[in-house]
């Protein structure tokens, strides 16, 4: 009559067991099921990036360009060589600023990608753990949405910077050109009544 007891707790230690596999099994199918999308989401994401790194170098491209043009007239450099070097600069400044771009927008989806990974790994382990399917779903959705939203952050943050640091120095050597030039001229007016 023993023997009939063992048998009963060992099919029913199989029973719980079969049943805990089981939601092992559904909770990482709906683990899965919410990465499986996730391709076409860090398109657009990084998409998204691009177009806003576009918009702000070009930007700071016109600001450059303006400020070029009138530092250019003020010097009376327009049309020559120092107008043709200092353009080409700008256009080679522009290029490297969206490579830089670009260089972050790889950044950023390398650091959603670990993000993404580090997630999955942590809700495997709670699957494992005994997390039901529904709530691994939801929270691997909600992860997923935070990793974005946390590398997007981080990328509008960090931002492209000052592209024209080296044009800059140009912009500001022809302004004080042009301010000493204008010194001069307005000590000449104020001397010549006190030279006679």
């Amino acid at each position: 009559m023993c023997g009939g007891d063992g048998d009963d707790a060992t099919r029913a230690a199989q029973q719980a067991e079969d049943e805990r596999q089981r939601q092992i099994a559904q909770a990482t199918a709906a683990i899965d099921r919410a990465f499986v999308g996730r391709g076409d989401q860090l398109d657009e994401f990084a998409a998204a990036l691009r177009e806003d790194f576009l918009t702000r170098a070009t930007k700071q491209k016109d600001t450059a360009d303006r400020r070029l043009k009138f530092a250019l007239a003020r010097g009376g450099q327009t049309g020559g060589s120092v107008a043709r070097d200092a353009g080409t600069l700008l256009s080679e400044e522009f290029q490297e600023g969206l490579l830089q771009g670009e260089r972050g927008v790889q950044a950023s989806l390398a650091d959603v990608l670990a993000a993404d990974e580090a997630t999955r790994q942590n809700l495997l382990a709670l699957a494992q753990g005994g997390a039901s399917a529904t709530s691994a779903a939801t929270a691997a959705s909600n992860a997923l949405r935070s990793n974005i939203e946390g590398a997007r952050t981080d990328s509008l943050v960090g931002g492209i910077g000052d592209i024209f640091s080296s044009t800059r120095d140009l912009f500001v050597r022809a302004e004080e050109a042009d301010a000493r030039r204008r010194g001069l001229a307005e000590s000449e007016i104020f001397a010549k009544p006190f030279s006679r």
